[in-house]
């Protein structure tokens, strides 16, 4: 036996389980920033690209910016995993570009690791213009070119805060 407050709740229920599909339809519809490909990452701030050094296929081996020279170690392969969401592995090494953690109050240099399929290796592109900030999704970090004096230096660092227009965290990726 239906009560008057059954009766109520659900038609609401229904019209809200409707809402939810179309909404969820709507969110997956909506393409993500770049296809699926192989690409540069290239700093706005020093013109640099994110290099693998001597294309290391070493576990934690640092990332460095280097002038661009067309190989294999300075491509990276996005490769949308939905939810806004990208790994991001070296064309020649296979490692994915990876935050290997520690303290966020300073730059963490970014690091290259064999697939661990986690958050330390998801990453989300925010468009800035035509360029775009590079944000990890374990500790929300962005990608940031130290933009040090030397090539190697600090390389390429995760610094904490929004970082949104400032050149040494806008990343061109083509």
């Amino acid at each position: 036996m239906r009560t008057s407050s059954t009766r109520i709740l659900l038609p609401c229920f229904a019209v809200l389980v409707a809402t939810a599909a179309v909404y969820l339809k709507a969110r997956s519809t909506v393409p993500p920033p770049i296809p699926d490909g192989n690409y540069a990452i290239r700093s706005r701030a020093t013109n640099l690209v994110v290099d693998d050094p001597f294309s290391s296929r070493n576990s934690g081996e640092q990332m460095i910016r280097w002038d661009w020279n067309d190989r294999m170690n300075q491509k990276w392969h996005f490769a949308y995993q939905g939810g806004g969401y990208y790994t991001i592995q070296n064309a020649d090494s296979g490692l994915f570009l990876t935050d290997p953690g520690g303290p966020s109050d300073r730059s963490v240099p970014l690091q290259q690791h064999k697939a661990r399929n986690d958050e330390w290796q998801m990453w989300r592109l925010d468009r800035v213009g035509t360029d775009f900030a590079i944000q990890n999704k374990a500790r929300h970090l962005f990608m940031e070119d130290s933009a040090s004096g030397s090539k190697i230096g600090l390389g390429i660092v995760l610094s904490a805060g929004s970082r949104l227009g400032n050149p040494r965290s806008t990343w061109t990726i083509k």
